[in-house]
């Protein structure tokens, strides 16, 4: 009698250091955050005419960052990436989802205008 209740104690014993084991390893690790974005929306429209720029081209381009205290130290943190572009609707409206805080320049190109940044030097596109 002494053996089997030994016996009972053990696998009992065994069974929960199992089940402990198992609960402990078995929990998923806590996901990251995800990383807080926006959106940017709006509408763009010929200055000459105050019509809709139908399917314009828009670029959502990030603005350089300055590091340090000089003016010559900017770097763009999205160099190596392509901007991301959308076509104006029918109304001229346009919108980008999961934009990442920050700050931006967009820019609009539509066949008959001239680009906004055309007329900039490249010192003036660094400042």
């Amino acid at each position: 009698m002494q053996n089997s209740l030994a016996r009972g104690l053990f696998c009992v014993a065994f069974g929960l250091a199992l089940a402990r084991a198992q609960t402990a390893t078995s929990v998923p690790e806590a996901a990251p955050a995800p990383e807080p974005t926006g959106s940017v929306s709006g509408h763009v429209y010929c200055a000459d005419t105050n019509q809709p720029a139908r399917l314009a081209v828009v670029t959502l381009q990030s603005a350089p960052r300055k590091i340090g205290a000089g003016p010559a130290k900017q770097v763009d943190p999205d160099s190596q990436s392509v901007p991301p572009t959308v076509r104006t609707g029918l109304d001229g409206s346009f919108f980008f989802p999961k934009v990442k805080p920050g700050t931006y320049f967009l820019i609009a190109d539509y066949a008959g205008y001239l680009s906004p940044i055309a007329k900039l030097s490249p010192e003036e596109m660094r400042s």
